[in-house]
């Protein structure tokens, strides 16, 4: 008997105003779930595939009533609730990008590369309301070349939070088209490590840092799993 395994790379729940799907990734196919009809139906069709490889889950949003897809190897793919799967208007030269969102009406693409040069400290930012208008020189360095990588970034309150390995940044909203945000570094003196850890409790956000579980309030980090650090370690 042979035991046949599928990796799923990513399971998102996409709403828009006309439909409600199930968005499921299996290696490089993208599937849907009709109204959670119990029904998985392959919607890469004559679209582009997403690169098999099992290091890299899928990031998802949902913006201008499509599903957006990330995993940092491939242009991110767009999904519109019908027909097939195709790739996204980007940055000039953008080929792939770690994580994607959107926030006060911004679809955000962070931790990319850019005409074959690794930008891990880097997030973009496209038009207003539009993900499919970007200007290159739209984009924030959160702490270029310290050595440390964008991990992930999730909103907190009227704030986005970005996640490095070793520290904290956060955007603040402006209200301004030339400079719609500002980005300070928090005082936490810790960062991610497993980017999918992030969850929101009690206005604050918990995470899995390199030696524990921490909660971070908005400004810093407090380690929550002293008693547990052996099994951490």
């Amino acid at each position: 008997m042979h035991l046949l395994q599928t990796l799923v790379l990513g399971l998102y729940y996409y709403k828009s105003p006309s439909t409600e799907k199930a968005i499921k990734v299996v290696l490089d196919t993208v599937y849907r779930m009709d109204s959670l009809d119990g029904t998985w139906d392959d919607i890469t069709g004559t679209g582009p595939k997403l690169t098999t490889n099992a290091e890299y889950p899928c990031s998802f949003t949902t913006f201008n009533s499509k599903v957006l897809i990330a995993n940092d190897i491939d242009i991110p793919k767009q999904y519109a609730g019908s027909g097939s799967i195709s790739n996204m208007t980007v940055v000039t030269g953008l080929t792939q990008a770690r994580f994607i969102d959107n926030w006060q009406n911004y679809c955000l693409m962070f931790n990319c590369v850019v005409s074959g040069v690794d930008a891990p400290t880097r997030l973009y930012w496209s038009a207003f309301k539009d993900d499919t208008s970007w200007d290159a020189a739209d984009f924030h360095e959160f702490g270029y070349n310290d050595g440390q990588e964008i991990m992930y970034g999730k909103p907190l309150g009227g704030r986005y939070v970005i996640y490095k390995t070793k520290s904290i940044w956060v955007m603040t909203f402006t209200g301004n088209a030339d400079i719609p945000f500002l980005v300070f570094k928090t005082n936490s003196p810790v960062g991610l490590a497993a980017p999918f850890s992030v969850q929101e409790i009690d206005n604050g956000h918990i995470f899995c840092s390199w030696d524990g579980l921490y909660y971070f309030d908005g400004l810093n980090s407090y380690k929550l799993s002293d008693k547990l650090n052996n099994t951490f370690t």
